[in-house]
């Protein structure tokens, strides 16, 4: 199951973008809003299904950016480029 830790940049405003992003399965929020930023976790149960949450936090009304902080893919069994592998 890929586990994203992400950063949610968020209009500044009414924080209605909060409440629609409670509301998408598989999106969790792990902290309180830190000005216009919110932490949350994407957990998915396949790769692919990370890129459509992506996709539908894009298209929340008042996401202006979102950062990538954290990725595990551990349970994947994948493995990382040889280049990035140190003896």
């Amino acid at each position: 199951m890929p586990v994203l830790g992400v950063v949610l940049t968020l209009e500044a405003g009414p924080p209605r973008a909060g409440d629609l992003i409670r509301e998408i399965r598989g999106v969790a929020l792990v902290g309180a809003p830190t000005g216009a930023r919110l932490p949350v976790v994407l957990e998915t149960w396949e790769r692919g299904e990370d890129e459509a949450l992506f996709d539908r936090l894009r298209a929340v009304a008042g996401v202006v950016h979102i950062d990538l902080v954290f990725a595990d893919f551990s349970d994947l069994g994948l493995t990382p480029p040889r280049s990035v592998i140190h003896d």
